[in-house]
């Protein structure tokens, strides 16, 4: 079976009649060039997703017939990541990835050596992370939140196995770090772990994890590091 087009549709219209929006619509019509008659999925980013048939177009809207709906299970494992704010060149990529390797939500936090941070999650963002549910279509997508300081960082997850992302820590190299089912994963900026916030890290409990003898920016640590995880959790369920 060929694969299926994907569409976004916010969980609080979940009801009959089911419809895309206008601007999924849009697409559906303009772009895709979609007919009456053909079968679509759509997911809710939790855990939600469906196959639909086009019931009926009209200018601004697709009308949907539901064939099944499908609730899955929270993932029993989950990976946090929290990421020192960085400059926006490649936060699209980073949010891109974040999808497409299953992470269950994605932090920022201030840290010293940050350029300026913003207090509010923007609209661009949601929809990147939306577009990369699509793409590789996980019915999950990452909650992003944005919080104040470190310390709120380390002040909740107790769950979580805690690990920290450091370019100068030489022995425990993550491949041989044994990995718990729930992870939170924090990485430094560009200009790495100022001294205090490595050292406050490792007084609440994170284990300092090395990533290999290069000096590496934030984004491939982000895409090596997550990626190994990912791999060690899906070869684990």
């Amino acid at each position: 079976m060929a694969r299926l087009n994907s569409f976004y549709l916010n969980k609080k219209n979940w009801q009959s009649p089911y419809q895309l929006d206008e601007d999924e619509s849009k697409h559906f019509i303009k772009v895709l060039r979609g007919k009456k008659g053909e079968v679509i999925r759509l997911f809710d980013g939790y855990g939600k997703e469906g196959l639909f048939k086009v019931q009926d177009i009209s200018k601004k809207r697709v009308l949907l017939e539901p064939l099944s709906i499908t609730q899955h299970p929270e993932p029993e494992n989950k990976i946090k990541v929290a990421l020192a704010w960085q400059r926006a060149k490649n936060r699209d990529f980073i949010l891109e990835k974040c999808v497409e390797l299953k992470c269950w939500e994605i932090i920022f936090w201030p840290a010293k050596y940050s350029p300026p941070f913003t207090q509010e999650i923007k609209e661009s963002w949601l929809k990147k992370i939306i577009n990369a549910g699509k793409q590789c279509q996980n019915p999950w997508l990452p909650q992003i939140k944005i919080l104040n300081s470190l310390e709120e960082l380390t002040n909740s997850n107790s769950e979580y196995q805690k690990l920290f992302f450091w370019e100068k820590e030489e022995k425990n190299l993550l491949t041989k770090i044994s990995l718990e089912k729930n992870i939170l994963i924090v990485i430094g900026p560009e200009g790495g772990f100022a001294e205090q916030e490595s050292t406050y890290l490792k007084q609440k409990g994170f284990t300092s994890v090395s990533l290999g003898s290069s000096t590496l920016r934030l984004e491939t640590a982000m895409l090596i590091g997550i990626g190994y995880i990912y791999l060690f959790l899906e070869s684990s369920t």
